[in-house]
C-alpha cells in the first residue's frame, strides 16, 4: 500500500504495523511455550521485526529468543542493543540487556 511505502521511506511505522508486530511477537511466545514449536516461534518473531523494525519490545523479544532458544549470543546482543537504543527509558528492555551482558560477558557496560 502507499501508506506502507511512505512509512518505509521515512522510517516511520504506522499504528497498524506496530500492532501487528506486537501481535506476532506475543503469538510467538505462545507458540514457543504452549505448542513447543521453537522454529515457528522464531519465524513469527522474524516476521514481527520485518513488519515493524523499530518496535523495541519486539526486538527485545527476538533478542531473548536468540539468546535462550537459538543460542546465538552475537545476534541477541545486536538486537538487545538496537532495542535499548530505540527505548532508552524502558526498564524492562534495559534490564534484559543488562542481564544478558552480565550472563554472557560479566559486563554491564556497553
Amino acid at each position: 500500500s502507499s501508506q506502507r511505502t511512505l512509512a518505509s521511506k521515512t522510517g516511520a511505522n504506522s499504528a497498524p504495523d506496530a500492532y501487528l508486530a506486537t501481535l506476532l511477537a506475543n503469538y510467538s511466545a505462545l507458540v514457543a511455550g504452549v505448542k513447543l514449536d521453537p522454529l515457528r516461534a522464531g519465524e513469527l518473531l522474524r516476521q514481527a521485526v520485518e513488519v515493524d523494525p523499530t518496535n523495541a519490545i519486539v526486538l527485545s523479544m527476538q533478542a531473548d529468543y536468540m539468546e535462550h532458544v537459538a543460542h546465538d549470543n552475537e545476534a541477541a546482543e545486536e538486537r538487545y542493543h538496537r532495542a535499548a537504543s530505540l527505548a532508552p527509558d524502558n526498564p524492562d528492555i534495559l534490564g534484559a540487556y543488562a542481564a544478558f551482558l552480565a550472563h554472557t560477558r560479566g559486563d554491564l557496560e556497553t
